[in-house]
């Protein structure tokens, strides 16, 4: 799974902007990273090496889960976070 996970607002205005970031796992068999909304089949981010995404916030509370992706294509359970607008405009 992916590490020290950190959630920035970021200034675009009034937007709720927020950047992601996070560690990638050390294990020699880690590929990339897919980010999904909580129930959501597909993934809204996928093949991320960066460590960090950028996402405008959504007024309601949003669970976002990073998973960690092997070379063989295995993805992990993932790390959940739950983000609203009103959430980062507080920080």
């Amino acid at each position: 799974e992916i590490r020290d996970l950190e959630v920035t607002s970021l200034k675009k205005g009034n937007s709720g902007w927020i950047q992601l970031k996070w560690r990638n796992p050390t294990n020699p068999d880690f590929s990339h990273v897919n980010i999904y909304i909580d129930g959501q089949t597909a993934p809204i981010f996928k093949h991320i090496q960066n460590q960090a995404v950028e996402i405008q916030g959504k007024d309601d509370k949003v669970t976002y889960i990073i998973k960690t992706v092997n070379i063989d294509g295995t993805e992990s359970t993932g790390t959940k976070i739950i983000i609203s607008k009103a959430d980062i405009e507080q920080n």
